[in-house]
C-alpha cells in the first residue's frame, strides 16, 4: 500500500518519478499480490486497489496511478492518510489474510485544514500506537527542504515525525534527499517486505550471476535524472547474455520502454552464467535488480536485543517448490556487519553455524556479534546483511553462480531492564554439610527499554548438574518465581541447597504478556559454577591443619592436670587443730570438707601454653595476704608458694599450695 503526498509542492519532474516508482511496483509484483494507492492532502482518497493476476491487471493499475496521482492538493495532512487506513470502510487494511506493508511518501508536513496541528499530531499518535501498532509502515521522506521545518515547538520537524513516530524502526525509514534515490528505495522496500533476495552483486554493478535456480531476472536501468539530464536512451541499453550455448532452453527477454526515467528488462528462465548490461554511449549504467527463484534466503531476527540476554538469529534456504528447508546440499551463510550503517566499507563478517537437526543456520546474539567489534556489554547499533552461497555437490568448493544477499537491516543492542542474580563461579563444600545458594533477579519496570507488561511477568529458574555418565547436564530443579515489591522495582528470589559437588549451570527465562498484546520472552545465558570438595586443592591442607590444631587444642584442654601439693592447716579460735598434706594430681582442686570456697583449674592450650587459675567461689579469701571477693580470679605461677586463708564462723583454713606444672 502506497500513500502519496498529493500536494502541489512537488515539482513537475519529481511528480513523474514518484508516479513511475509507484507504477513500477505493479511490474515487480508477483501473482496474487494486491497493490493499493492512497493520495492525501486535505483528505485521503483511494486511487487504486488492484489484485494482480495477469499483465492486464498491471496495465490497469498503472493507468489508474497516471490519472489519479495529480499533485493538485493545497494541504499536506499525513494524519488524513493514517485515519483512512484505520477507519475508512474502503481501506485496503479491511482485506483479511494479507501480510500488509504500507509505504508513506511525503516531505513530512503535518498541515491540517483547520490549522490545529497539535490535535492532529495527538490523533496520529493514538492511531499509530493502537489500531496500526502491528502494521509495518515504511516512511520515505522526500527532499531536504520542507522536511526540516518545525511542525510543533520546540523541535518536531517533518523528518523527525516520519522517522520516530511513523517508521519507528531504522530499517523502515528512508530519506530521499534527491528523488533520484527513490527507485532504489522502492526496490529495497519491496525486497524487504517480500523477503526477496538479490543476485549478490553490489548495487552499482552491471554484472549479474545467474544459477540454475533463477526463474526470472528483472533489471531496472535508469535513463534520466530528476534534474532533466539524460543518462541514456532505450536504444543505448545493451543486454549481454552468457557465452554458453542455451541448448533446449526456453529463454525469453521482455523490454518495456513505457517509463520516462528507466527501462524495465525482464528475463524469464535465464541461462546459467554471467549477464551484464552496457551502454552504447560508453557510460556506466545504473542498474537495480530483482530475481524470482524457488531457492530463497530467509532469516528470523529481532530489531532489538538486550545486552544480558541469550538469543539466536536463524537463517535458512527455503525451497518454494517443496515448502521446506533445503538440506540436500550444504550452504554457507555469513552476516556482513557494520557500525554506523556503512556496509560498503566494512570487512566484518560472522559465520552462521550449522544446525544438523533442522537444516537451518544460527548465530548467537548479542555475544557473537558484539565480540567482533570488541563491544561486549556495551550498547551498539549494527547494520547487517546476510550472504548465502552453496557448495558444489560432494565438494567443499563454493558454487560461483549461487549467491543470495538479503536486504540490509538494523539491529540495536540496548541496556537491560532486568538484572540477573549470579553466584560465585567456584565454591568449596564441607563434608556432610549442604551449600545454600540464592538465585533471583531484579526487574526495573521504570526503564524505557522495559516492555509494557499487562501483569508482572514470571521468571523460570533452571538449575542443572553435569552428569559424566551421560556426558550432559541433567536437571536439578526448575522453579517458577513470582515477583514481589513496589512499583518500579520488582524482586524475584529463590534458594537451593546444593548437596553434591560437581559442575553446575543455571539460567533465567522471563516471560509475560504485553499490554498491546502478544507474549514477550527473553532468556539469560547459562551461567556456570563449580562445587568442589573442601579437600580439593591447597585450601584443603590449610583447613585440615586448622581443624587438626583445633582438635589438639580441645583435647589438650580436656586432658590438662595439675601436679603439686596442698598443705592444709585447720585453726579454731586461732589454735592449730590439725594439719594435712595432699598431692594435687587433678584438673580441678578446691578446699577441703567440700566447702567449695575456692577452686584451682588447670589450663592447657595446644600442649604448649599452660597455667592455673585461682577463683573464689563464695565468701571471701586471702591469697598471700591479698584479699579477694566472690568471683575474683588470679593466675598462679608455677613453683611459687601461695598461702590461701579462708575464715568462716571462727574457723580458719590455711592452704599452702605449690603447683609444679600442668600436664597434658
Amino acid at each position: 500500500m502506497v500513500c502519496i503526498d498529493n500536494s502541489k509542492s512537488i515539482k513537475g519532474q519529481e511528480q513523474v518519478l514518484i508516479r513511475e516508482a509507484t507504477m513500477l511496483l505493479a511490474d515487480l509484483a508477483e501473482e496474487n499480490d494486491r497493490i493499493s494507492v492512497i493520495t492525501f492532502g486535505k483528505k485521503a482518497h483511494l486511487i487504486a486497489s488492484t489484485h494482480i493476476r495477469s499483465d492486464q491487471d498491471r496495465i490497469k493499475f498503472k493507468n489508474q496511478v497516471r490519472q489519479g496521482v495529480d499533485f493538485s492538493e493545497n494541504y499536506s495532512d499525513i494524519r488524513a492518510a493514517i485515519k483512512f487506513l484505520s477507519e475508512d470502510p474502503n481501506s485496503p487494511l479491511k482485506q483479511s489474510g494479507a501480510d500488509t506493508h504500507v509505504i508513506i511518501l511525503s516531505d513530512g508536513k503535518l498541515e491540517p485544514a483547520d490549522k490545529n496541528t497539535r490535535r492532529a499530531f495527538r490523533e496520529m499518535k493514538e492511531i499509530l500506537g493502537g489500531a496500526l501498532e502491528k502494521i509495518n509502515i515504511h516512511a520515505v521522506v522526500l527532499g531536504n527542504t520542507y522536511c526540516n521545518d518545525v511542525i510543533l515547538p520546540p523541535n518536531l520537524t517533518g523528518l523527525i515525525l516520519m522517522r520516530d513516530l511513523i517508521a519507528k524502526s531504522p530499517d523502515r525509514f528512508f530519506h530521499a534527499e534527491r528523488l533520484d534515490q527513490l527507485l532504489k528505495i522502492a526496490v529495497s522496500i519491496l525486497s524487504s517486505a517480500k523477503g526477496i533476495t538479490s543476485l549478490g552483486e553490489k548495487e552499482s554493478s552491471n554484472q549479474f550471476k545467474v544459477d540454475n535456480s533463477v526463474e526470472t531476472m528483472t533489471l531496472i536501468v535508469r535513463k534520466r535524472s530528476t534534474d532533466g539530464s539524460v543518462l541514456c536512451r532505450s536504444s543505448d541499453i545493451i543486454m549481454n547474455k552468457p557465452k554458453t550455448e542455451a541448448v533446449d532452453h526456453a529463454e525469453s527477454i521482455y523490454r518495456s520502454s513505457d517509463y520516462r526515467y528507466f527501462d524495465l528488462i525482464v528475463v524469464r528462465n535465464p541461462r546459467e552464467g554471467m549477464w551484464s548490461v552496457e551502454l552504447a554511449n560508453g557510460n556506466k549504467p545504473e542498474v537495480l535488480s530483482k530475481i524470482v527463484t524457488p531457492l530463497e534466503l530467509r532469516f528470523s531476527f529481532r530489531h532489538k536485543y538486550y545486552l544480558n540476554e541469550s538469543a539466536t538469529m536463524s537463517a535458512w534456504i527455503f525451497d518454494k517448490r517443496t515448502s521446506q528447508v533445503v538440506s540436500e546440499q550444504p550452504f554457507t551463510i555469513k552476516a556482513h556487519l557494520a557500525k554506523g550503517g556503512n556496509l560498503e566499507n566494512s570487512h566484518v563478517y560472522a559465520d552462521f553455524h550449522t544446525d544438523p537437526n533442522s537444516g537451518q543456520y544460527y548465530l548467537e546474539v548479542p555475544e557473537e556479534m558484539l565480540k567482533l567489534f570488541e563491544s561486549e556489554g556495551q550498547p551498539a547499533t549494527l547494520t547487517m546483511e546476510l550472504i548465502a552461497q552453496r557448495f558444489k555437490s560432494s565438494s567443499e568448493e563454493i558454487d560461483p553462480w549461487f549467491v543470495r544477499r538479503s536486504p540490509p537491516v538494523t539491529i540495536e543492542f540496548v541496556e537491560p531492564f532486568v538484572k540477573w542474580d549470579m553466584v560465585a563461579t567456584e565454591k568449596y563444600k564441607i563434608p556432610f554439610l549442604d551449600i545454600p545458594l540464592n538465585f533471583g533477579a531484579t526487574l526495573n519496570t521504570g526503564k524505557s527499554n522495559c516492555p509494557g507488561f499487562e501483569a508482572l511477568p514470571v521468571i523460570t529458574h533452571q538449575l542443572q548438574r553435569y552428569d559424566h555418565e551421560s556426558n550432559s547436564f541433567q536437571s536439578v530443579t526448575e522453579k517458577v518465581l513470582e515477583g514481589t515489591g513496589e512499583t518500579g522495582k520488582v524482586l524475584y528470589q529463590t534458594g537451593n541447597n546444593i548437596v553434591e559437588s560437581g559442575t553446575y549451570h543455571y539460567r533465567y527465562t522471563l516471560a509475560g504478556t504485553q499490554k498491546l498484546g502478544g507474549l514477550f520472552s527473553i532468556k539469560s545465558p547459562w551461567y556456570k559454577f563449580t562445587i568442589k570438595p573442601i579437600c580439593d586443592g591447597p585450601i584443603c591442607w590449610i583447613i585440615l591443619i586448622l581443624i587438626l590444631g583445633s582438635c589438639i587444642c580441645l583435647i589438650s584442654g580436656i586432658r590438662a592436670k595439675m601436679k603439686g601439693k596442698d598443705k592444709i592447716k585447720h585453726y579454731e579460735d586461732d589454735e592449730l587443730v590439725r594439719t594435712a598434706t595432699i598431692s594435687v594430681r587433678t584438673k580441678k582442686h578446691g578446699d577441703s570438707d567440700n566447702k567449695n570456697c575456692f577452686v584451682l583449674i588447670a589450663k592447657k592450650i595446644c600442649c604448649i601454653r599452660s597455667y592455673v587459675i585461682f577463683s573464689v567461689i563464695k565468701g571471701e579469701a586471702q591469697i598471700n595476704g591479698k584479699p579477694l571477693r566472690e568471683g575474683d580470679t588470679q593466675k598462679l605461677i608455677f613453683r611459687k608458694k601461695y598461702v590461701i586463708v579462708i575464715k568462716e564462723n571462727g574457723r580458719t583454713r590455711e592452704h599452702e599450695i605449690k603447683i609444679e606444672k600442668v600436664t597434658c
